[in-house]
């Protein structure tokens, strides 16, 4: 990962609970180096030092937090639970994310901690990242996946905008179906405030062309395609491997009724956190205008 890729990313995922500076160069230039995690402030002073780590008092908020690099309420820093959690969501496993601390940080926590990061920091973002309205393009890619965990064959509507790759809706179904298409796609245009003039699909079958919704009393019809263009089949490509990062990760639980979490957890992931080469390896949510980090509390 080059520099400004990690700069990027490591600084999106810091500023998650911090609520600080909107850029790094604000952090690193107020007298203690760090913000403070509860509110944000720089109104530091200090406060002693426990088992070696330099203590801190924010004189806005009146709370005291040890400069440990952490989020609140944990001891492990940043960066460590940012490089984890971020190889368990591109597919790499609990157990190489673990071994990957302990050869790079040397830090060691267990396989259920990590996995505990991932639970905490998702369910922080599936909710914060509703209130969002992406800036999407007039072109939709809708995709059908279908994945195996344990004994049940679970399929996917994914709904990609072609323009900035942004993930505008992605539900699970027990068959392929029209209607659950549609259902897919309804809360795509309620994500994006706006009706698509285009669909691409690799299933024609099932969304048929001149496929018609009812949005706000008004019938509208959108012109409905199959992939056929070498630029659309290569995007199309480009979709499916992506999504079967996200295959991976759900092939390794027992039961499809502990997936759920991740199910809804990996489109944000996918927006907000993985970089991608045509937004100038930012995100498809800063492709799309959505430039500030996150909102949520760690606790």
């Amino acid at each position: 990962m080059n520099n400004m890729k990690q700069e990027f990313l490591s600084g999106y995922w810091v500023r998650l609970d911090l609520r600080g500076p909107k850029d790094l160069s604000a952090v690193s230039a107020t007298r203690y180096g760090v913000t403070c995690r509860y509110c944000g402030s720089d109104n530091l002073i200090g406060y002693g030092h426990s088992k070696g780590l330099r203590c801190l008092q924010c004189k806005d908020c009146h709370r005291k937090f040890v400069d440990n690099k952490a989020p609140p309420g944990m001891k492990t820093p940043h960066e460590q639970i940012f490089c984890a959690v971020t190889m368990y969501w591109e597919g790499r496993g609990l157990t190489a994310a673990r071994q990957h601390l302990q050869e790079v940080y040397n830090s060691y926590v267990s396989d259920s901690t990590i996995y505990e990061w991932v639970a905490r920091f998702a369910r922080g973002t599936i909710t914060a990242s509703k209130k969002d309205i992406p800036r999407v393009g007039d072109i939709w890619m809708v995709l059908s996946t279908e994945v195996r965990i344990a004994n049940d064959l679970v399929c996917f509507w994914d709904v990609f905008d072609t323009n900035t790759r942004f993930l505008l809706a992605s539900r699970a179904w027990n068959k392929l179906a029209g209607n659950n298409a549609g259902t897919t796609l309804a809360e795509a245009i309620k994500k994006a405030k706006k009706i698509p003039e285009t669909i691409l699909t690799d299933n024609p079958a099932v969304l048929v062309e001149g496929f018609e919704m009812n949005i706000s009393r008004e019938t509208r019809r959108v012109e409905t395609k199959l992939v056929l263009d070498k630029s659309d089949i290569r995007l199309l490509e480009e979709f499916r491997s992506v999504l079967a990062t996200r295959s991976r990760i759900l092939k390794r639980f027992k039961q499809f009724t502990h997936a759920g979490l991740v199910i809804q957890g990996w489109p944000v992931h996918y927006n907000y956190f993985r970089p991608h080469e045509i937004a100038n390896d930012t995100t498809p949510a800063f492709k799309t205008g959505i430039v500030s980090p996150l909102k949520i509390r760690i606790r």
